[in-house]
């Protein structure tokens, strides 16, 4: 049983109740009128109206309701436009929203059903009340109003409860007018989610280290066996990949495949780290991925971006950006950091996609603070002002080491009302994110 399936499937479900419950409204209020006339009519044994009411109530109530939307649905309009064409109108009646047909085609069904209701319901009022009513001088439409349709309400409402029902029952046949099976447009969804492609790199984080002082025949066979694992683990998916450096990848797969990946904690990660090593340092690789980034285009550099902050994190690990949140799997080894520029353009820009992804940031460092935590939360929360973010400063409750550098920055306005305390930041967060893209850096 799928059950994550069935929840999705419930949850989409429930948006068409506000359809229902519109076409049952207002089929129920476009069919009063006509149902209280036929009712009245038939009651007063006015002329035609009784004769109408019969024969309508008849047609309604022998022809299933799926031939009515069919005929209402198809035919009459194909006539009626066929009629608008032939008489030089522009009028495409195809182009009306669907919905206007279902409000129709219920307030037909629904005035049959809801004449019947209104005229027992008012025959059991008795006649007396109303020949008493129109004695002390009331009008028809007084007495009615006062008197009769306050006590048949009262009568009526048992079968009004069921007709409602029945009507709410009913709109399940709307799917017939392109209004379709929300349990069919759901799965056909989720099918699509599954199917569309997110775009990644991988890249083996530490290919010098590996390979350096080794022989020819040596470097061939360790490339070869990760080249092997690497594409492999993307054929097995069913996806895409090409080597267009010796340590570089770029590779598509479906989002179906990247769940599954997700779900087996992205396990080439740790085929490649046990693969023996003539130089006893251990391979690793580390994966950028991106999604729900819009083009190609968009996509393919968010991928980009997202391998910039595998590897700033160290590598052997896997960076997921989806535009809304940043997801991380691995970094079970201590990697090989590099302390130059690339690594420095690296850290700079997953910072700068960090930031652009969130819309409140909050900066803090260690606990006890020295100079250099608070330098450089300095400098984070600078770069979050230049980005136009909504940022704060948190500093511990232990800051005696910097007081005489705190003092100093409280005196500009900004500092002033920028700096919490952590008591105050989880405030602050607590009323901002609620489940959005805020992010601590």
């Amino acid at each position: 049983m799928d059950l994550d399936y069935i929840v999705k499937t419930f949850l989409e479900t429930l948006k068409g109740v506000p359809t229902t419950l519109i076409i049952m409204i207002v089929a129920m209020v476009l069919s009063f009128v006509p149902a209280l006339f036929l009712a009245l009519g038939q009651i007063y044994k006015v002329k035609g109206v009784r004769t109408f009411s019969l024969v309508y109530l008849a047609f309604i109530r022998a022809t299933p309701p799926i031939l009515l939307i069919l005929f209402f649905y198809s035919l009459f309009p194909s006539l009626l436009n066929q009629f608008l064409k032939s008489i030089g109108s522009n009028v495409d009646i195809f182009k009306l929203n669907p919905i206007y047909y279902a409000f129709i085609i219920y307030s037909l069904m629904t005035t049959g059903s809801l004449s019947e209701i209104l005229r027992s319901a008012i025959l059991t009022v008795d006649k007396g009340q109303l020949e008493a009513a129109q004695a002390i001088g009331l009008t028809s439409s007084q007495a009615y109003v006062r008197i009769v349709f306050p006590q048949a309400l009262r009568s009526a409402l048992p079968n009004l409860a069921n007709l409602v029902i029945n009507i709410v029952k009913g709109t399940s046949l709307v799917f017939v007018m392109t209004i379709k099976d929300i349990t069919a447009i759901e799965k056909e969804r989720i099918k699509a989610q599954e199917e569309q492609p997110v775009w990644g790199m991988i890249q083996i984080d530490n290919i010098e280290e590996l390979t350096k002082g080794l022989s020819d025949r040596e470097y061939t066979n360790l490339w070869a066996e990760i080249n092997n694992i690497v594409v492999d683990e993307i054929d097995k998916h069913e996806g895409f990949i090409r080597n267009f450096q010796d340590d570089m990848y770029t590779f598509a797969i479906s989002r179906g495949a990247l769940q599954d990946m997700e779900n087996n904690g992205f396990n080439v990660l740790e085929r490649i780290r046990k693969l023996p090593s003539p130089r006893q340092v251990p391979a690793t690789i580390s994966i950028g991925i991106g999604e729900n980034a819009g083009s190609v285009k968009d996509v393919s550099e968010r991928a980009r971006a997202a391998l910039d902050i595998a590897l700033g994190r160290g590598g052997d690990q896997v960076c997921i950006m989806d535009g809304e949140s940043t997801r991380f799997f691995g970094g079970n080894t201590a990697g090989v950091e590099k302390n130059t520029r690339v690594r420095a353009r690296v850290v700079s820009q997953a910072i700068h996609e960090l930031m652009n992804d969130s819309d409140k940031i909050l900066v803090m460092g260690h606990q006890r603070e020295d100079y250099d935590a608070l330098g450089g939360a300095i400098g984070v929360v600078s770069i979050a002002r230049t980005l136009g973010k909504e940022v704060r400063l948190v500093l511990s409750k232990e800051t005696n080491a910097i007081d005489k550098m705190v003092h100093v920055l409280v005196e500009d306005e900004f500092w002033k009302t920028h700096i919490l305390t952590p008591a105050e930041a989880k405030l602050w967060a607590d009323a901002n994110t609620d489940g959005s893209s805020a992010r601590g850096s």
